[in-house]
């Protein structure tokens, strides 16, 4: 009796904590259709206007291009490197290896708005403040620990000594590398560039700190207009986001399932 009391308790806890958590969601999605030129849920009927703004008004749609174009040379940046670390360390295996490693990691451990002023500080001199250029570096920075972690994580279930019989079978480092090592850590590297691409993609607080009206991205052009106007395309661009995030989750999910025997 009592087991079943604890069961029905816990599970009217994570009722409740899906409710919390899909709540805010499920509010932005509807004012996204709302008919009303204002912030509000739809009274008379759904309007896909707001969406349309999406693509008609040019300040939305370049924003939009923008951040795709620059989270995925942030994504291609961090991935390379991401990987070469994570492969380095694990075939070097010293002290330094693992403490560059962690050196990695460093931008999970410091706060966002942290890094953000220091390379904004960096930036100043190198003229790279509102710069295509100067944010995607930075977003490649914040993405990098997750291509290392989802790529290390793959090759500690690796056997050490397939990197020796590739050697011993006359493969130079490199070609072990590039037919052996990355084949088999494929898995890892695309699922960190999955996360890097939907971490940079909807980052907010680099964004804020070193893009101006030069480089126009989603996030910055979402961060003004609650700021300045509140408007109902604003619910409609952060529904779009969401949405796009899923559907590349999904995308991978289903990918993954189909690569299994």
């Amino acid at each position: 009796m009592q087991s079943r009391v604890l069961s029905a308790l816990g599970t009217a806890i994570g009722v409740l904590l899906l409710i919390f958590v899909l709540a805010p969601i499920a509010i932005v999605v509807l004012i996204s259709i709302t008919d009303q030129p204002y912030v509000s849920l739809p009274r008379h009927g759904v309007s896909w206007h707001h969406y349309a703004e999406l693509i008609d008004n040019p300040k939305w749609a370049i924003s939009l291009l923008n951040s795709l174009i620059v989270s995925a040379c942030a994504t291609l940046i961090a991935t390379v490197l991401g990987t070469l670390c994570a492969i380095g360390a694990w075939q070097v295996r010293t002290g330094w290896a693992r403490a560059l490693q962690a050196a990695m990691l460093l931008p999970l451990i410091v706060p966002v708005v942290v890094q953000a002023v220091g390379l904004y500080r960096l930036y100043i001199p190198a003229g790279l403040i509102d710069t295509f250029p100067g944010i995607i570096i930075g977003q490649a920075i914040l993405g990098l620990p997750y291509v290392v972690i989802a790529t290390s994580a793959v090759l500690s279930g690796m056997d050490r000594r397939i990197d020796q019989a590739s050697r011993s079978l006359g493969a130079t480092p490199l070609q072990t590398t590039w037919r052996v090592l990355i084949p088999a850590a494929r898995p890892g590297i695309l699922s960190g560039a999955l996360i890097c691409f939907v971490f940079c993609f909807d980052e907010v607080v680099l964004t804020v700190f070193l893009t101006g009206l030069r480089t126009p991205l989603l996030p910055k052009v979402v961060w003004d207009g609650l700021q300045d106007d509140m408007r109902p395309v604003i619910a409609a661009a952060c529904t779009t986001l969401m949405f796009a995030i899923l559907a590349i989750m999904l995308a991978r999910h289903l990918a993954q399932r189909g690569a299994k025997p």
